[in-house]
């Protein structure tokens, strides 16, 4: 967005308030106080009722982003310190399942072990611990028509948002 109002493609930016223009009041003030009027670009914050072209609600917009700037910090310590808490009292933080574990049946928040996984995980383990590298493990699983973990995720009908490996089910991608 910034390299087109430079090449002149937008004239006006309207967000819903300043704190979805950015976070950090020192850029936002860059960009409001100096390089928008110098690129002749209008910008308006609806929720502050700021219109630099009025040149209305702009005297409380340094406020403003210090303000956006401060909260933004505080929730990002606070949700640190509720996983931290979650953590240390055994809870997961995590909001997908490893593979090798599933969600409990009597408490979501709890992971048990799946041992159909859990057999493959024990087996890439033990390969691991006779010396085999991750590459080797990987062709290994691959020859013996071992499902990856999206692929074993799919066929348990568990949701997943990665997707198959283009190579195939059986594929072991190492990163």
């Amino acid at each position: 967005m910034q390299r087109m109002n430079e090449n002149g493609e937008i004239g006006t930016v309207i967000v819903k308030d300043l704190s979805r223009f950015g976070r950090n009041y020192l850029d936002v003030g860059e960009y409001l106080e100096i390089k928008y009027p110098m690129l002749g670009v209008r910008f308006i914050a609806i929720q502050e009722n700021v219109d630099a072209l009025k040149n209305t609600g702009t005297e409380m917009m340094p406020f403003n982003n210090i303000f956006n700037e401060w909260y933004a910090a505080q929730t990002s310590k606070k949700i640190r310190t509720v996983w931290k808490a979650k953590s240390e009292k055994g809870e997961r933080v995590s909001a997908t399942v490893s593979y090798g574990y599933k969600k409990s049946e009597e408490d979501p928040k709890q992971w048990v072990i799946d041992e159909e996984a859990a057999k493959t995980v024990r087996y890439i383990f033990q390969l691991c611990i006779e010396g085999l590298g991750f590459t080797q493990i990987a062709h290994r699983a691959e020859n013996e028509k071992i499902l990856c973990p999206t692929a074993y995720a799919i066929s348990i009908g568990r949701k997943t948002s990665n997707p198959i490996p283009k190579r195939g089910e059986y594929a072991w991608d190492i990163i």
